[in-house]
């Protein structure tokens, strides 16, 4: 059974066929690669997957359940998440407050926060990675590729088991490179299915283990 399947998904905008009947099948703990220029309609794709957007015509399931998201809350609900490009944190937040912001944990009904219980779950999500960050360093002062960790865990804390990753590479280079692909083959080894969109040839034959190709929505 895959863990993601589109039938026949379409999409339109001010009546201009931006996806036209896409259908996929990706498994459990594979690493598909999402490839095609400008406007092929990988980003709409995407973002119906997470929850951004609702198709016009087709069926998505997760598991073998079909799925309606709404909000990319409750897609991240169903365990789908979405690191993109421009992260979605907050630069004067530290690591912590960024990973558990809009889901925090309390040890009070009257809302004292349960920083311990937060630190140890995001420190033994980080673990997982084999990765160590400063989870009280401002996210701001912190390099680009610790940013992408701290979205990645971010995800995790809430049990995805599909990552969509939006050229995560476009602000890396040399070693921080290296470094995130060594991160991803950690999440597969982990059972969680990811979906890479690319425009760098090169990486996708280091990392994926297939190729969905999109042109003019097709």
């Amino acid at each position: 059974m895959s863990l993601l399947s589109a039938k026949n998904i379409s999409k339109s905008f001010s009546g201009v066929r931006v996806l036209n009947s896409i259908s996929m099948d990706i498994e459990e703990a594979e690493v598909r690669a999402l490839v095609g220029e400008n406007g092929a309609g990988k980003s709409t794709l995407v973002k119906i997957i997470a929850g951004v957007l609702g198709a016009d015509e087709g069926e998505l399931s997760i598991g073998g359940a079909t799925v309606h998201w709404r909000t990319p809350r409750e897609a991240l609900r169903g365990g789908v998440s979405v690191i993109y490009q421009e992260l979605d944190l907050i630069p004067n937040l530290d690591g912590l407050s960024n990973i558990f912001l809009g889901y925090e944990r309390y040890r009070t009904v009257r809302g004292v926060l349960d920083k311990r219980e937060m630190m140890t779950v995001a420190r033994n999500t980080l673990d997982s990675l084999e990765v160590d960050i400063d989870l009280r360093t401002p996210v701001q002062k912190l390099p680009i590729a610790e940013q992408q960790i701290l979205a990645i865990c971010k995800s995790l804390i809430h049990d995805a088991r599909l990552l969509l990753m939006d050229e995560p590479s476009a602000s890396l280079s040399g070693g921080e490179l290296a470094h995130l692909y060594k991160l991803i083959r950690t999440l597969k080894k982990k059972g969680i299915t990811v979906v890479y969109i690319s425009h760098r040839l090169e990486e996708i034959f280091e990392i994926a283990d297939s190729v969905t190709v999109l042109r003019d929505g097709t």
